[in-house]
């Protein structure tokens, strides 16, 4: 680091001959295929340009998370000043938020209440923010907005509770201002959810 006039610190980063080890456990790509950011077993990012479509370049290592990171999500864009957004979960139920550009961490939560193993981003068409649906160790889905990362609601099954395996999230193509829930139990059930549908399937 170094320190100018009064306590301001500025911080100097360098990309050392020999790269760090970064033992991948995720990677997400851009909507625009520009940028890349993969994730490891140590808990740090990398954010990555992509020149001409066949040259990574790391631009920032991003650090924060204390356990592997096992879910990247892209989250959307700011409208004002264009900056790109993404959203990290860690195996010790940490999450997220990253400005894409700069590496910088907009909201970070630890949320010990749920183990999730899956997790998802979905805009639906009548909102103007993504949502997080996430399934894991628990019977329900949880859907959390993906900006302030608050859990906002729950989907479940009552006829049919159990650890949700996979699950698949859509916009009804006769109803564009509804999003559909398609979940798989553990119990090889299926469920559909819904505003105005909500079906079990054995």
């Amino acid at each position: 680091m170094i320190r100018t006039r009064g306590s301001v610190v500025l911080p100097i980063v360098t990309w050392a001959p020999d790269p760090p080890v970064h033992e991948i456990t995720c990677m997400l790509g851009s909507p625009d295929g520009h940028e890349l950011v993969t994730a490891g077993l140590d808990g740090n990012m990398v954010l990555w340009s992509i020149e001409a479509g066949k040259t990574f370049t790391p631009r920032w290592m991003v650090t924060g998370h204390r356990a592997a990171v096992r879910n990247l999500c892209w989250t959307g864009t700011c409208n004002n000043d264009g900056d790109k957004f993404f959203f990290s979960h860690s195996e010790s139920s940490e999450l997220a938020l990253w400005n894409w550009h700069n590496g910088k961490c907009l909201e970070f939560k630890i949320d010990t209440r749920y183990h999730h193993v899956n997790i998802k981003s979905h805009q639906p068409t009548f909102l103007d923010y993504h949502l997080l649906f996430c399934c894991g160790h628990y019977p329900h889905i949880v859907v959390i907005h993906a900006m302030s990362l608050s859990v906002l609601f729950n989907l479940a099954s009552q006829s049919q509770p159990d650890w949700i395996s996979s699950f698949v999230v859509f916009t009804h193509p006769n109803k564009r201002r509804e999003s559909v829930t398609l979940f798989f139990y553990v119990s090889l059930c299926a469920a559909l959810r819904g505003a105005s549908c909500v079906c079990t399937f054995l």
